[in-house]
């Protein structure tokens, strides 16, 4: 359940593909796209996080939902 995370996230760990990561709801505001890889702090983006999707044309096809593609944590 990627619901519930508003201005709360902290850090991330993408395990495949690209997500966005944005301050705004609805995917607006200040941006970044996060590749494979950990990311321990979010700097500028910490805490301040309202929308996350996966970006790129694997996800085109309505797969976007793959549970464990990236983990957010608080």
């Amino acid at each position: 359940d990627r619901s519930g995370f508003n201005d709360q996230v902290k850090s991330a760990v993408v395990h495949d593909g690209r997500w966005e990561i944005c301050v705004d709801a609805d995917f607006s505001g200040s941006c970044s796209v996060l590749a494979p890889g950990s990311y321990p702090t979010l700097g500028a983006y910490a805490g301040r996080v309202s929308s996350i999707r996966p970006v790129g044309e694997r996800f085109s096809d309505q797969r976007s939902n793959e549970s464990h593609a990236a983990e957010l944590k608080t």
